[in-house]
């Protein structure tokens, strides 16, 4: 169990000074960053213009938010040079002790004042590793109320739950039979694991219940699409058919009394016919010669006019032959 414990032990419990060094090596390399400034250049017409500024030969490139602006050097009255928030934090960490937590949460707020947030968040958790490093470092192996007094305070803390965990085990393990607050903190610890488990499981089971659920709604609006698509398609079918059927069948009378050929062209126009309902039509066998009359033989249809043939191509006239001198 102690070699299972040491395995799942973090490592600036096992070796608190590995920690430092690690984070000294972090304040030596941001002390060795090159330092960034602010710029203030002053210009001949009044005007400063704030940003960083780089000679090159006569010209002056100053780099601002919106661009880069480029400055002859005789415009520029002078340029003084103030550090930015990263130059005045890497000065100041580089002079931190790392193995001191309070200095480390000191760096945190001087960082937060700064701007720096992401960087204050980071060395406030790390503030608290060194703090829990040192107090485990000074526990002793069988102190259980120590190791699960340390365990209440990196819970409260918030360094995790594995952290907690293995601080709960070194309690027992120091006392196995009498420890019966070390005993009801694992039992808490597995059913918090055991409920965090169980809501990931439930909250995967609902993204997948979401997308079975989209992916039917997606697939019954494409039914319905194809659905409509194919009713529109078979009543252009059926208008096709019928406008076909009337074309084979003869001549109609049209709404407005107008004798009309299969084709719909208009051929003759009714005198006696009288307006019907919009949309109405009548069949009937009238000839155009007598309108009037409710039968007769309806007017064939005049034959097709034959093109006519083009012209033969013309031939070149015969070549002239000089008569034969006797």
């Amino acid at each position: 169990m102690q070699a299972a414990m040491r395995r799942s032990c973090p490592v600036w419990i096992r070796a608190p000074g590995a920690l430092a060094l690690a984070a000294a090596g972090a304040g030596a390399l941001a002390a060795a960053l090159p330092v960034a400034l602010a710029d203030e250049v002053f210009l001949a017409n009044g005007r400063t213009i704030t940003g960083r500024a780089v000679e090159d030969g006569d010209s002056v490139f100053v780099s601002v938010p919106g661009g880069r602006i480029r400055l002859d050097r005789r415009e520029i009255v002078r340029i003084e040079r103030a550090p930015l928030p990263e130059d005045l934090y890497a000065a100041r960490a580089a002079a931190t002790d790392y193995e001191n937590p309070e200095a480390v949460r000191a760096l945190a707020a001087y960082a937060a004042d700064l701007g720096l947030h992401e960087v204050a968040r980071s060395l406030r958790a790390f503030a608290d590793e060194v703090e829990l490093g040192r107090r485990a470092a000074a526990l002793a192996p069988g102190d259980a109320a120590g190791w699960l007094d340390l365990a209440r305070w990196a819970r409260g803390r918030g360094l995790g739950r594995a952290v907690e965990r293995y601080l709960v085990e070194r309690a027992l393990l120091a006392d196995p039979e009498g420890s019966a607050g070390a005993r009801a903190a694992l039992a808490r610890i597995d059913a918090e694991e055991r409920a965090e488990t169980e809501a990931a499981a439930r909250e995967e089971a609902a993204r997948i219940a979401e997308e079975a659920r989209r992916e039917v709604e997606a697939a019954r609006l494409e039914a319905e699409r194809a659905r409509a698509e194919a009713e529109e398609e078979r009543a252009r079918r059926a208008a096709a058919e019928d406008a076909l059927a009337q074309g084979r069948s003869g001549y109609f009378w049209d709404n407005g009394g107008s004798f009309s050929g299969g084709g719909g062209a208009i051929v003759v126009r009714d005198p006696c016919a009288k307006p019907r309902p919009r949309g109405a039509r009548h069949r009937t066998d009238c000839t155009p010669r007598d309108p009037c009359a409710p039968h007769g033989e309806p007017r064939a249809r005049s034959p097709a006019r034959p093109r006519p043939l083009p012209p033969p191509p013309r031939l070149p006239p015969p070549p002239r032959v000089a008569p034969i001198a006797r």
